[in-house]
């Protein structure tokens, strides 16, 4: 009586796969198919990561481009708005594609295999525009992957929330972008605040090489803008052109989502408990360096466990780990990691603190600073940029952030956003600077703003810092 029942569920899920049903599926995500537009209307405003993808996916495509950063960044967004720009350039809307993979249908099934349903049954034109959203749940996509390159007549452009191992910036067969919150350029642009239009543009890596004429001409015109950093904190990097997203909303669409079903579904984990309170101990965390053991006494849960419950949230996009490296190589050498929670407002929702809470907001803005800075370099340095943490020796102190610039220059730098600012002579972030290996001391007050120019006297007692 059981057997029937259970053949016939079969022969429904095989049909729910059928072509049929796969292009009616299709149909509900491309509007533009029947009317010539997109509707819902995108957001207007275009991210910078928009015109980074466009450039390798309409003018110069030669690999697939994927999209990668954490829920609620603005990834479909750009998806969505890129659709809308192929139909501005001309594109016949039966030769876009949009479609996501966070469905029942579509979950774990194959790109290739629904593409091909949808160029052999609908598509007469080429080359086909495919539009591809929530790719960490599509199967074999990196064997997709390496076929859909410039020779074929397919482009696609992807979004994942979650790492896809196989597909990384250094992959060869992709162009890789990451996503992360708005940049504070992007968050003055889009509310209209802006610099002098004089000031000129420095590279960061070359601040070292500029005249103080040139220093001091884009500190006075950048200067007017700090007024505007902390709200731009507190705001966390999201993109709310409606300003409907609360904290609870956000909160529920950023990390309970991660924690309640993305790692469930990908990693397989049983039982999601666990889960948020190894990722709830590391918001209080946020900034500091991590002890695995520690964790796994303070939550009695096994070391093995926390270790992997580590790697799913840096794999996720939910935290940054940043290991010792060697100064020389930056290469990864052993000793202790630092963890940064990817967002100031995802880490406050977590421990139910910040918002209007001004006494808990000064009291984190110094480590919130500190994560957006190595957001931007993240989001600026998309090639050749290693982030790490240095320490010389066990008694030295450490230096917050080591960075490879793309043109293979060394660079330490501190972020110390407080009134006092501390700079002792044996500092190293002093003691390893020259003109090969610029270091950098990030501020907080507008008169620390500049390049300082320290002599070094070495003496059989001691050295001392004009």
């Amino acid at each position: 009586e059981i057997m029937p029942s259970l053949v016939g569920s079969e022969m429904c899920i095989r049909d729910s796969y059928s072509s049929k049903n796969v292009l009616r599926l299709l149909k509900s995500f491309n509007t533009q198919w029947e009317n010539g537009g997109f509707s819902p209307p995108c957001p207007g405003f275009r991210r910078s990561a928009f015109y980074i993808a466009e450039k390798w996916y309409v003018k110069n495509y030669t690999k697939p481009v994927l999209i990668e950063g954490g829920h609620a960044f603005g990834k479909t967004t750009l998806l969505k708005q890129m659709l809308a720009a192929l139909l501005e350039r001309g594109v016949p809307p039966g030769n876009i594609l949009y479609l996501s993979f966070d469905y029942p249908l579509t979950r774990n099934k194959s790109a290739a295999e629904i593409i091909e349903i949808y160029r052999r049954e609908s598509c007469s034109g080429s080359p086909l525009f495919c539009l591809l959203d929530n790719v960490e749940y599509a199967s074999e996509f990196v064997d997709f992957c390496k076929t859909a390159g410039g020779g074929t007549h397919v482009h696609v452009l992807a979004a994942s929330s979650a790492h896809i191992d196989g597909l990384n910036g250094t992959c060869p067969f992709i162009r890789y972008i990451p996503m992360s919150g708005i940049t504070f350029y992007e968050y003055c642009e889009y509310h209209g605040f802006k610099p002098d239009e004089r000031t000129p543009f420095v590279y960061p890596a070359d601040f070292h090489t500029q005249d103080v004429s040139v220093i001091t001409a884009m500190h006075r015109g950048l200067e007017p803008l700090s007024r505007y950093l902390e709200d731009y904190i507190r705001s966390g990097g999201y993109f709310d052109p409606n300003g409907g997203a609360t904290d609870e909303l956000l909160y529920a669409k950023a990390v309970d989502k991660t924690l309640m079903r993305d790692i469930p579904l990908l990693f397989e984990v049983r039982g999601n408990t666990d889960v948020e309170k190894v990722f709830v101990y590391l918001c209080y965390l946020s900034s500091g360096t991590i002890s695995v053991n520690s964790i796994s006494k303070a939550l009695r849960i096994s070391r093995a466990t926390v270790e992997r419950y580590i790697d799913y949230f840096e794999k996720t996009n939910l935290i940054t780990i940043h290991e010792s490296m060697d100064w020389e190589t930056l290469s990864s050498v052993k000793g202790f990691k630092k963890i940064y929670i990817n967002n100031y407002r995802m880490r406050n929702c977590a421990l139910n603190v910040g918002g209007a809470d001004t006494a808990a907001f000064d009291t984190d803005i110094k480590n919130a600073v500190k994560v957006s800075f190595i957001m931007h370099f993240r989001q600026f340095f998309q090639d050749g940029t290693a982030l790490g943490v240095f320490k010389k020796n066990a008694a030295a102190k450490r230096t917050d952030i080591v960075v490879r610039f793309p043109d293979k220059i060394n660079a330490l730098i501190n972020v110390q956003y407080a009134d006092q600012v501390q700079l002792r002579a044996n500092d190293w972030l002093l003691t390893l600077a020259d003109k090969t290996y610029p270091n950098y001391l990030v501020t907080k007050k507008a008169s620390d703003y500049g390049m300082v120019y320290l002599c070094l006297l070495y003496t059989s007692r001691a050295h001392e810092t004009r």
